[in-house]
């Protein structure tokens, strides 16, 4: 992924819990959209490395540029679960959630 990239406005599909899985992301790439990011993902399931959390990783062919949203509150363990990111394929960046009003989100 270059700069250019950026200057062009891209179109992102917003990461909706429960709803931004791959079939839904494959979908909003075959209508237009530019980058497509995960479902948020906490920062702490993920430092555990449970099957379930991983397979929120996973992306389809048609994702690229492909994002993680991950949500935490201790900065270490976001650090470990950005190291953990960074080892698998094809997951162009990582956003951090910083303003989820939702309560079990806050309480991080």
């Amino acid at each position: 992924m270059t700069e250019d990239f950026f200057k062009r406005d891209p179109l992102f599909l917003a990461p909706l819990a429960g709803f931004s899985d791959p079939p839904l992301r494959g979908v909003v790439k075959k209508f237009g959209c530019d980058a497509t990011v995960s479902e948020m993902i906490s920062a702490n399931a993920l430092v555990f490395e449970g099957e379930k959390t991983l397979k929120m990783l996973e992306k389809n062919a048609a994702e690229t540029p492909f994002f993680v949203q991950i949500a935490g509150g201790d900065a270490e363990i976001i650090k470990k679960a950005v190291l953990l990111i960074n080892k698998f394929e094809g997951i162009d960046g990582i956003d951090l959630n910083c303003g989820c009003p939702v309560p079990k989100v806050v309480k991080q």
